[in-house]
């Protein structure tokens, strides 16, 4: 079972209680909501993954082009859909990677930090777009590194 939510770690912060569902009911969600409005249903997976964990420990390992040059302190694994992803926010310095489809990532200088609490489809609606934000595509495959400090938000195309 997972657990999903409009945005990550929502719970936490108390702003909303996760729906729970098996991955295969989720996947069928994703299929059947864009037969709907997928505007109105954002929730997506975001799981914080042990090292040890039969499924997901492998995204406990570096990317190869990393490998001896960086340490994994925290990984996560994410699941979602068109238009699904996280708001801005900032944190230590992370490399993401992308095994299926493709996402569009903002990026803005640490210069002002930002932590949003929203859907980041909303944010984008409501402020024409971040204005001013580096954006870029992400494709299946590729690696991303965020340094440290940087606001960033990625959003499911």
């Amino acid at each position: 079972l997972v657990k999903t939510f409009d945005f990550p770690y929502a719970d936490a912060v108390g702003l909303e209680t996760p729906q729970v569902k098996s991955i295969r009911d989720y996947v069928h969600f994703l299929d059947d909501r864009l037969t709907r409005n997928p505007a109105k249903e954002l929730n997506y997976v975001f799981v914080s993954v042990q090292p040890d964990d039969e499924m997901l420990g492998f995204t406990c390992l570096p990317p190869v082009l990393l490998e001896g040059r960086i340490q994994i302190l925290h990984s996560q694994f994410c699941l979602g859909g068109l238009l699904m992803g996280s708001p801005l926010h900032y944190h230590i310095h992370a490399a993401n990677s992308l095994l299926h489809g493709r996402k569009l990532w903002l990026l803005t200088p640490p210069a002002r930090k930002e932590f949003r609490k929203t859907r980041v489809f909303d944010d984008l609606v409501q402020s024409g777009g971040l204005p001013g934000a580096h954006r870029l595509v992400q494709e299946a495959g590729d690696l991303l590194y965020v340094p440290a400090g940087w606001n960033h938000a990625a959003m499911c195309l």
